[in-house]
């Protein structure tokens, strides 16, 4: 008997993960796609590589200021692509176009770079796991930036 209800246990739950959009991916720490690129996470993780790009090293505390009011030299532009994992805490793997800000109009533009941020909320910090620059030259933004 107790065979029996394992083997169903099992089947239901395969017949769940298959019939259920999304499911496997909330299985073992599978990405998932966010359709909300204005989501206030993913802005918040966004808002914080954009901040730790520029030189502001240190480990972000949410809801404190990110930075004192001095210039940035990268600022988040739009946020491109956006996927999450559940590890301790949420991975943000974001696509970011990043404005750079120089003080000659001609090297003025965006950047795109990929990164991965761990988000811990019980302990409201975030921190840049990952960073790569998908196109290092300054091109013109787009013209849509995101809703900050």
């Amino acid at each position: 008997m107790a065979r029996k209800s394992l083997l169903f246990v099992r089947q239901l739950t395969l017949a769940l993960l298959l019939l259920l959009p999304g499911a496997a991916a909330l299985l073992a720490g599978g990405q998932r796609a966010v359709d909300d690129l204005n989501d206030d996470g993913v802005l918040n993780a966004a808002k914080f590589a954009a901040s730790w790009l520029s030189g502001q090293r240190e480990t972000v505390t949410l809801g404190a200021p990110v930075a004192d009011g001095a210039p940035r030299a990268l600022s988040l532009h739009r946020v491109l692509a956006a996927r999450t994992q559940v590890v301790s805490g949420v991975n943000y793997i974001l696509s970011l176009e990043l404005r750079l800000r120089a003080s000659e109009p001609p090297e003025e533009g965006c950047q795109l770079h990929d990164v991965t941020v761990w988000h811990v909320p019980w302990q409201q910090k975030f921190t840049l796991t990952k960073q790569a620059v998908v196109r290092a030259g300054v091109e013109p933004c787009s013209r849509e930036p995101s809703e900050l």
